[in-house]
């Protein structure tokens, strides 16, 4: 079985690299990308537009005046009657909103599915003042 999986793996990375090869010697022919240079400057370009698009919103969500904002919607994966909210784990949205707690109102945003009858929180949690639940 083993022997199995390393050989399989073994002609996936074969494949993928005579692709690669493929790419980089005809282009795409579909955007007539035929030339290697060219190839490789679109592939550096698309690279490079990505990255500064993404770059570009982490700024600006730190950068955004939280005064100029007039309600604020929050998604969770949960909520509970008492506004508390769980999201993914990390902290962002609870980290963003800690500026404006009592000063702006904080809506979550979810399914009615998603809410429960309590959840657990942690002193970092930021509650909702009000949900928005949707029904299916």
């Amino acid at each position: 079985m083993k022997n199995k999986s390393i050989l399989l793996l073994g002609l996936l990375v074969a494949a993928a690299a005579a692709m690669f090869v493929s790419q980089t010697k005809s282009g795409l022919s579909v955007t007539g990308l035929h030339e290697p240079v060219v190839w490789g400057a679109y592939v550096v370009c698309f690279t490079f537009f990505v990255g500064a698009g993404t770059g570009l919103l982490l700024i600006l969500s730190f950068c955004m005046f939280r005064e100029d904002i007039d309600i604020f919607l929050v998604p969770g994966t949960k909520f509970d009657k008492e506004g508390n909210r769980k999201g993914h784990g990390k902290g962002y949205f609870d980290r963003f909103l800690e500026e404006v707690k009592g000063k702006k109102p904080i809506v979550g945003l979810c399914y009615e599915g998603q809410i429960v009858k309590k959840l657990e929180t942690n002193n970092w949690d930021i509650p909702m003042d009000s949900i928005i639940a949707k029904s299916h």
